[in-house]
């Protein structure tokens, strides 16, 4: 039995053709995926960043002596089934105390988005913590996801001779 050479070119085209539009698929879909994620990303580095602000511009314009000031955030546990991380970081090569909220994927880091936090120089100086420790019942540091117990803090500090504002975010403990 011949097979003549045009139903070989013709299967190997056909052949060729299905695994093409696969291939389109899988990239336009994985595309999509990843532009979605970034926009999920973006809502949260937005909403961040605007309550840190929130919570530095109170403890500014407040009496609240030394206590720490809270405000829980409302964030997602996760974007789109995965674990995403929230930081705080200070972007030292434009203007001093140029301070940025980071979210990102855990597993994919390239998949990100990043907002400005708009502070004004006021009449107290205000630092930002990027690292992390322990303050009160407040374990902060960069912030896995969401949850019921994730804040915003600051506190205002006041010596005889300057007045300082540290802000940041963290998790309450079980206990606060």
């Amino acid at each position: 039995m011949e097979v003549p050479i045009q139903h070989i070119i013709g299967t190997i085209a056909l052949m060729g053709l299905v695994i093409s539009i696969g291939l389109s698929y899988t990239i336009i879909t994985d595309f999509l995926q990843t532009d979605t994620r970034r926009q999920q990303l973006q809502e949260i580095s937005e909403n961040v960043a605007l309550h840190v602000v929130e919570i530095v511009n109170l403890a500014n314009f407040g009496n609240s002596g030394s206590g720490v000031m809270t405000c829980t955030l409302n964030l997602p546990s996760d974007v789109a089934g995965k674990t995403y991380i929230v930081e705080i970081f200070e972007d030292g090569t434009s203007l001093p105390n140029s301070w940025y909220i980071n979210a990102y994927l855990v597993t994919n880091h390239n998949i990100n988005a990043t907002s400005l936090i708009p502070l004004r120089a006021g009449q107290s100086k205000t630092q930002l913590e990027t690292t992390s420790g322990t303050l009160a019942e407040i374990t902060y540091g960069p912030i896995y996801g969401g949850g019921n117990n994730t804040v915003v803090w600051a506190q205002k500090t006041k010596t005889e001779e300057t007045e300082i504002t540290r802000a940041g975010l963290g998790r309450l403990s079980a206990g606060g």
